[in-house]
């Protein structure tokens, strides 16, 4: 069985330019597109020492008959696609930053309903968690980036008992290597990057926990006959992005320890309560001084990016639909490619931010066709809230993100700091 992505299932912003983030790769969102995102200093990174959250909400199974894998109803793949039910996807991610390294932690989790097509039997639910869990560091004052780490994925499929306890089909665990680069010169108004992950492979031990096999040697529970193996197959992503107006996409990150240098070691040198107030005030002033660099910019721009993404093949897989629906349907024997293009603005300054995208969603099955998918998306300015003192240093921002294509819709919603 073959767990090919095809729609985005990714943070707004992400979501909004079409998928296009290989190269701009900033914040939490970054580690979506890129293993080298978690050492990309933002403009408004003002400290050695800065972490972020984010969560994130989407639903792509809220809309009847979804084809999230892109089987067709045209003729132009073998069967009709099936309707998922219940289908969320939860975003959650962890971010810290020191100096020039950086680590994230991301975890998207899946929940999946399949009606069974009888009342006298159980339908299925699968939970999928892709957690991706990074280190990187920035290099030649941050102008090149460079990260690695590892991607996980984690699969459970059990019947749907509604109040009754589930029965566990399968329960497997995989991990592998990715990479990932980015060249952002300072003060220029480009950058590139590019990521590689290495296939994840598990076979599953589901015969031995569950004890049945038939004849021919095929695993089974009861009427299901449960996959040999479990493929996160390999990827290379690339991309550009171009930011054009007066707003800098690389302005130079101005490290707070080299900043403030002269005024730490004037203190270490005489350490008295003296000195200490004067490495304090200089503090101070240091710090307003870097938050005006940044407050002072102008934020007009129009920012242009694009990508591609090449997915490899699997031998003899089927896709997570066909196996809930027990189908033998080839799926994934082939590679494919996904171009990716977006589009980012601000319409109305300091207020409203606007995206919009499009990418083209390959079809893995051996019949099917590609389809091209439209994206939108926005952040809006709210007000100042200050839970237990977090994020008094920006008002609240509602993100929202939008995807259609035919025979499928999808919709985020995220808050932040407005930035």
């Amino acid at each position: 069985m073959q767990l090919f992505q095809g729609p985005l299932l990714v943070p707004t912003r992400v979501m909004g330019i079409g998928g296009a983030y290989t190269a701009l790769a900033e914040g939490i969102e970054g580690t979506y597109t890129n293993a080298a995102a978690p050492a990309v200093r933002e403009p408004f990174s003002f400290k050695s020492f800065d972490w972020d959250l984010s969560a994130g909400l989407q639903l792509p199974g809220a809309f009847s008959n979804s084809d999230f894998e892109n089987r067709g109803s045209d003729g132009t793949a073998s069967t009709k696609p099936s309707a998922f039910s219940n289908f969320v996807t939860i975003n959650l991610g962890f971010q810290v930053q020191w100096g020039p390294v950086g680590a994230s932690v991301t975890d998207d989790l899946e929940l999946i309903t399949l009606a069974s097509p009888s009342a006298k039997t159980p339908g299925l639910v699968m939970t999928v968690n892709r957690i991706n869990a990074l280190a990187a560091i920035a290099m030649f004052r941050g102008q090149l980036v460079i990260g690695g780490g590892i991607r996980a994925v984690g699969l459970n499929i059990a019947e749907d008992r509604a109040q009754a306890t589930s029965r566990g089909l399968i329960a497997i665990a995989g991990i592998a290597p990715q990479i990932g680069v980015i060249l952002k010169p300072n003060g220029l108004p480009w950058r590139i990057g590019a990521t590689a992950r290495q296939a994840v492979n598990v076979t599953t031990s589901s015969a031995a926990e569950t004890g049945a096999t038939d004849d021919t040697g095929v695993a089974r529970v009861g009427s299901f006959i449960l996959p040999r193996y479990v493929q996160l197959p390999w990827e290379l992503e690339a991309g550009f992005a171009l930011q054009l107006g007066p707003r800098p996409l690389n302005p130079a990150w101005i490290d707070p320890s080299e900043h403030e240098a002269a005024a730490r070691e004037e203190y270490k040198a005489n350490p008295t309560p003296e000195t200490k107030a004067r490495f304090d005030e200089e503090h101070e002033r240091l710090l307003a001084i870097r938050r005006a660099r940044y407050a002072n910019w102008p934020r007009e721009k129009l920012m242009v990016s694009a990508s591609v993404v090449i997915t490899g093949s699997g031998s003899d897989s089927v896709s997570i639909e066909s196996f809930l629906e027990q189908r033998l349907d080839p799926f994934g024997r082939s590679s494919t490619i996904s171009p990716r293009v977006g589009i980012e603005g601000e319409p109305i300054v300091n207020w409203v931010r606007a995206r919009a995208g499009s990418y083209l969603e390959p079809s893995r099955y051996a019949n099917g066709a590609a389809r091209q998918h439209f994206t939108f998306g926005t952040d809006i300015r709210l007000f100042y809230f200050t839970p237990f003192g977090l994020f008094t240093d920006a008002p609240w921002t509602l993100k929202l993100g939008l995807d259609l294509a035919p025979r499928y819709t999808n919709y985020g919603v995220t808050v932040g700091p407005w930035r």
